[in-house]
């Protein structure tokens, strides 16, 4: 794998101060793909804390701080959709949420 940790860095750096190349992107999408073909349609969970997480609408700062918090061993997050629009960073939030799947395929859910 290249250097799709690269968009996760730069997602935190949202005021423009990186640059994320195309290939970094295709990239990341094609691993996150995998992830979700390697999924059912039914998410069942095993034991242990879950948690849900409601519409983000591009709040690529809240979803940081949800990943961060949360985002622990024994624990699961499930994040309902919505995951761009109304932000003024709807793109660095879903390529974090993209990463953030690749990086915790089995700890992080995000239903499309």
């Amino acid at each position: 794998m290249g250097n799709i940790y690269a968009v996760g860095v730069c997602a935190c750096e949202v005021k423009g101060l990186c640059s994320v190349t195309r290939e970094e992107i295709k990239e990341l999408l094609n691993e996150a793909e995998k992830r979700f073909a390697a999924e059912t349609n039914l998410i069942q969970l095993e034991s242990g804390r879950v948690i849900f997480v409601g519409d983000t609408h591009g709040d690529f700062e809240a979803t940081e701080k949800i990943i961060h918090k949360h985002l622990k061993p024994g624990n699961k997050l499930v994040f309902l959709g919505d995951y761009v629009d109304r932000g003024s960073a709807s793109l660095e939030n879903i390529n974090f949420l993209l990463q953030q799947k690749v990086e915790h395929p089995d700890s992080l859910f995000l239903l499309m």
